[in-house]
């Protein structure tokens, strides 16, 4: 896939006219309509091919789709109105059902996708969940970059790796547990309270919060005052995203790991229990307005 190249802006893109493969995250469910009906996209992240030949070349399209407010169109509509939009790779005078062959080796997200009026694709859309397969010419377009909130989530879409800090992912977890600081990284593995960029007092705060699980005995049964400490756990995370907008925060939380515990014997659990930590809060149900079309 030659002459293709990434832009995190629609600014960035050419006027002419060509094919795009764009990049986006969805934080919660969606409930999406398609030409087949109804179906539920679940949190991560997607790449959706499409071309744009019409007044405004990559640009003009580009701008569209990264705009929220907008009137539901096309299929995409219901994701770019409710997702994070990372941005997109362009390809001048490109066809998007060639795009989208390129990316065979990324599973399809939802048949007919973004191409009811297509006989060579069952769907447009597919999900990306590693980053190692992307074809390498997108690969060396991002890379390319260096630096920004693409080129960060580019990176965390890479196995983690044990021995990186916090700093070098930009993501942390939340979770208490004994003998740990209460800060994890994505590999999984506990890492020391001064890694993580925020002032003192916060820290502080976080440590308190580890002491008072460190002083309960957990052979005794659960902690009286569970609820309460989950509940100053996340308004913990919540104050660390405050801090770092632009990071992954994530929270384990112990009175939710609780009840799924429980329920699990009952064979109705929902693993609820460690989610990311958000600023906006993306909308369940479909955008109103007539059902939107494939572009």
């Amino acid at each position: 896939m030659k002459n293709i190249h990434f832009v995190e802006d629609a600014s960035q893109a050419p006027i002419a006219p060509g094919a795009y493969i764009l990049w986006l995250r969805l934080d919660a469910s969606r409930l999406v309509t398609t030409g087949v009906g109804q179906a539920i996209l679940y949190p991560g992240d997607y790449l959706y091919c499409g071309s744009a030949y019409g007044p405004g070349g990559l640009r003009g399209r580009l701008a569209r789709h990264m705009r929220r407010e907008k009137r539901p169109h096309w299929h995409i509509d219901q994701l770019t109105a409710a997702g994070v939009l990372r941005g997109a790779w362009v390809k001048e005078g490109g066809d998007e059902c060639v795009l989208n062959a390129a990316l065979g080796a990324l599973p399809i997200a939802l048949e007919r996708f973004g191409s009811s009026d297509c006989p060579r694709c069952p769907s447009h859309l597919r999900r990306l969940d590693d980053a190692a397969s992307l074809p390498e010419t997108m690969r060396r377009s991002i890379e390319a970059i260096g630096a920004g909130v693409a080129w960060r989530a580019y990176r965390l879409l890479h196995k983690p790796d044990p021995d990186a800090s916090l700093m070098d992912e930009c993501w942390v977890r939340i979770m208490s547990d004994y003998s740990c600081d209460g800060v994890w990284n994505r590999a999984g593995c506990s890492v020391e309270l001064e890694e993580l960029p925020v002032e003192e007092a916060l820290r502080d705060r976080i440590r308190l919060w580890r002491a008072h699980y460190d002083a309960h005995d957990d052979t005794e049964g659960d902690m009286p005052d569970l609820e309460d400490f989950a509940e100053e756990g996340k308004a913990i995370a919540e104050a660390v995203k405050g801090r770092l907008p632009e990071w992954t925060v994530v929270y384990f939380d112990d009175a939710k790991h609780r009840r799924y515990l429980k329920a699990r014997r009952y064979g109705k659990a929902a693993r609820d229990f460690e989610y990311e930590i958000s600023l906006q809060e993306n909308p369940l149900s479909p955008d109103a307005g007539s059902s939107p079309t494939s572009d």
